[in-house]
């Protein structure tokens, strides 16, 4: 494989032309003998560091020589070294300071430096559209496209025009549509490079797609398909895989679930080796009336994934409807994170361009019943008075494998230890973090909350877990609670646990006695409304009505003061009594190419458990395995709290569905 002979040219990163097109750098200062010397070798290593795309070097090099701006005139030279400036400003993602350097750039450029105007404003198109300012990004591009026509650069040109068209994609798709018919019935037209050609009419039948109009996009994909030099072939480019990808969502918007399974085989997608992968989707926006974003919106929005987890760049590719849909979309995505050790294995090639189908959360971020813990743990490590470097995991919520202080039982070990416990994936190491993490919270004095929420973040040994192993789990750990921290209710909440535990494993009469325990907290303990009282409540109420005592758990929930408001607040954790997922509903053709999918779905449940309202929040591949997921999830049954006959806390609920095409 290899990449578009545009360097660094994907969907949110435009190219970037050579300065060989206007000369030697070398000579630029010239004009000024009055410039120490010191000061043309400075501009030379800057000039040598843009060259190579460093950018932090460059910015360092021509900030040294650029004059202070006193809102004089600026010199040719003096021009020059701020457009760079910008340039790579702009190539850091630092779009204020590139428009401010161009600004002054302006007043130096000369009435032929057309290209260098060019460069600068397509620089920093591209740096405001990776920050989804549209509007910016669209000013920058027509000054750059403006300067690009001047210089007679068709290079240029093409990156002006392609910059714009996705800065309109799904903001104004009728505004890509009429610009890429111009370009495309233009007298050049003739004589683009297939490649090029190509790009033009994917980006027409993309604006058609987010027009609404998918059948009429089908031919402009199917041209540019052809003119990419089709779907075989065993070297691939991020240009064709962009290509092919918005052919697949054409052809599944049409209802051509064959023509898309096999435009989306020659893509990647679906064929990561590794599901681990997939934990690093994070949410999407919620539903808003005030942000105008409605839960039958659907998004396609494309991102890369750096080595280090976070997302390097993202972009709407499709939106249901025009506007800022897209872009609120995007923005949700930027801010996911990946493990670095999940996506090691992944090439980077692929990584470089994934895409995921996407609808808001209905739903308000429920509270967890660990999050309590987790903040006074927190607080508990701040007042130790540890480094910044030391706290930096905690908050991170991630340390490497070899980090050192993975071998100490120290306090300032305890957050490297925390982060890592829950992500580790070898079970041997998992048992070691967990003692030196026990013992580093014994010789600390650690409050009852961190011992509990180290208990709670230790996964068990996937290869042998069974619902009845994490009963004994959980019992040992309330027994060790009560012998250190008797009464506390971070011993109150890891009971609960152990009841849901119980709960999860069909020990229903077990599960009783244990929730009482739970409740005959003090409530100076264990407050009035705190969630785990709360959840207690419900699941006593809940066992009560399964045995038959209707009466008795409406008395129960009503006594404690309980509305399903309330609990749509915190995470109630319904009890499944059946979440089957059947081979029938893995999709034909996706089973044929071999694909594996992820998709997370949100439902309400039913006072019987049923239930209702399924939709998918999250998918991967996009439009592929939404179908499948949501009927497996409508056979599902759940034990479910009910007030008033209604059940409560159970809107919105969301669970993850994994097809594997290969387990």
């Amino acid at each position: 494989m290899h990449n578009s002979r545009y360097p660094g040219f994907q969907p949110w990163i435009l190219l970037s032309v050579g300065l060989a097109l206007i000369g030697s750098p070398h000579a630029l200062l010239a004009d000024t003998p009055t410039a120490p010397p010191t000061a043309q070798q400075t501009y030379n290593e800057a000039q040598a560091a843009y060259d190579k795309s460093d950018w932090p070097t460059a910015i360092k090099g021509f900030a040294s020589i650029a004059r202070p701006d006193e809102g004089g005139e600026v010199s040719h030279a003096q021009g020059i070294i701020r457009a760079r400036l910008a340039q790579a400003y702009a190539h850091e993602r630092q779009p204020e300071e590139a428009v401010r350097e161009a600004a002054i750039a302006l007043k130096g450029l000369g009435p032929h430096d057309h290209i260098e105007r060019a460069l600068m404003w397509l620089a920093i198109g591209e740096a405001q559209r990776y920050g989804l300012a549209m509007p910016a990004a669209v000013e920058a591009y027509e000054k750059g496209l403006g300067a690009a026509q001047e210089a007679k650069s068709a290079e240029l040109v093409a990156s002006a025009q392609i910059g714009l068209a996705l800065c309109y994609m799904t903001v104004d798709p009728a505004k890509a549509t009429a610009l890429m018919d111009a370009v495309l019935a233009s007298p050049e037209a003739s004589s683009y490079a297939k490649l090029l050609h190509a790009q033009y009419y994917d980006l027409r039948g993309r604006a058609t797609l987010n027009l609404g109009q998918a059948r009429q996009a089908i031919p402009f994909l199917t041209k540019a398909i052809a003119l990419s030099g089709g779907i075989s072939g065993t070297k691939v480019n991020l240009i064709q895989i962009g290509i092919r990808g918005d052919a697949a969502i054409g052809a599944l918007l049409t209802n051509h679930e064959e023509s898309a399974r096999e435009y989306l085989a020659w893509t990647g997608a679906g064929h990561m080796k590794s599901e681990e992968w997939t934990s690093g989707f994070g949410s999407p926006p919620h539903c808003s009336e005030a942000a105008d974003i409605r839960p039958d919106d659907v998004v396609v929005v494309e991102f890369s994934i750096a080595a280090d987890g976070h997302v390097l760049g993202a972009a709407p590719i499709y939106a249901s409807r025009p506007g800022t849909l897209g872009i609120a979309f995007a923005k949700a995505v930027k801010g996911w994170n990946w493990n670095p050790e999940r996506i090691a294995t992944l090439p980077s090639f692929w990584r470089n361009m994934v895409r995921v189908e996407l609808r808001c959360d209905s739903r308000p971020s429920a509270r967890g019943l660990s999050d309590p813990f987790r903040r006074e743990t927190l607080a508990w490590l701040a007042e130790k008075q540890l480094s910044p470097e030391d706290l930096a995991p905690r908050e991170q919520g991630y340390v490497a494998s070899n980090d050192p202080r993975l071998e100490r039982d120290d306090v300032a070990a305890i957050p490297a230890l925390l982060a890592r416990l829950p992500i580790e994936t070898d079970h041997k190491k998992v048992v070691a973090l967990a003692r030196l993490l026990t013992t580093a919270l014994n010789k600390a004095g650690a409050p009852a909350a961190a011992r509990a929420l180290a208990m709670n973040l230790e996964p068990e040994d996937p290869s042998s877990y069974s619902t009845a192993r994490h009963v004994r789990t959980r019992a040992s750990q309330v027994a060790s609670l009560e012998q250190t921290d008797p009464g506390s209710a971070a011993t109150a909440w890891i009971t609960l646990e152990y009841a849901l535990a119980l709960e999860g494993d069909g020990r229903f009469k077990d599960a009783r006695p244990i929730l009482e325990r739970v409740l005959a907290y003090p409530t100076d303990v264990v407050g009035e409304h705190d969630p785990v009282r709360d959840v207690a409540i419900l699941h006593l109420a809940l066992l009560q009505r399964r045995a038959g005592d209707a009466a008795g758990a409406d008395t129960k929930v009503k006594a404690a003061g309980l509305t399903p408001a309330q609990c749509m607040l915190f995470d109630v954790r319904p009890v499944v009594s059946n979440n089957a997922v059947y081979s029938d509903d893995f999709p034909e053709e996706a089973l044929r190419w071999g694909f594996d999918g992820y998709v997370r779905e949100t439902f309400n449940i039913k006072a019987d458990g049923h239930v209702e309202n399924v939709r998918t929040l999250v998918a991967y591949p996009p439009f592929v395995f939404r179908s499948g997921a949501e009927r497996s999830v409508a056979h599902f049954r759940y034990l479910a709290p009910v007030i008033d006959g209604v059940s409560a806390g159970c809107d919105g609920h969301a669970i993850i569905v994994r097809f594997n095409a290969h387990p």
